[in-house]
């Protein structure tokens, strides 16, 4: 059996792009996820690091830049030729089954028992 689930906990870090059709939008955004690492010498550091979201939504949501978000999907690759150099390109990034807004004020980390899964 294998397993694809990913849970990523972020703000938003791009503008949102939407696709409407008629039965669902594509919503395209990143979310920016942080965890500070100590180093050997004891000081520590963040690392950022931006994930791709494509989220269908069958309702209209409001996804804004810096919206704390959960998302759950499983990872995805994108493969493509760029028109203008012919090069082959490569992209991770999560397909979303769930995107729930964190309101502000509300920074404690979602606990995994609401997140469908």
């Amino acid at each position: 059996m294998f397993i694809n689930n990913v849970i990523l906990q972020g703000n938003v870090a791009s503008a949102v792009k939407t696709y409407a059709s008629e039965k669902s939008t594509k919503y395209s955004f990143s979310v920016e996820t942080k965890k500070t690492v100590r180093k050997k010498d004891g000081t520590t550091v963040t690392i950022s690091v931006k994930n791709s979201v494509d989220y269908f939504s069958p309702v209209e949501m409001s996804i804004n830049e810096g919206d704390l978000v959960t998302v759950v999907g499983e990872l995805s690759y994108d493969k493509w030729t760029d028109k203008s150099s012919g090069e082959v390109k490569y992209k991770t990034l999560v397909k979303a089954q769930s995107v729930q807004l964190t309101l502000s004020g509300e920074d404690e980390e979602v606990s995994l028992e609401n997140i469908p899964l």
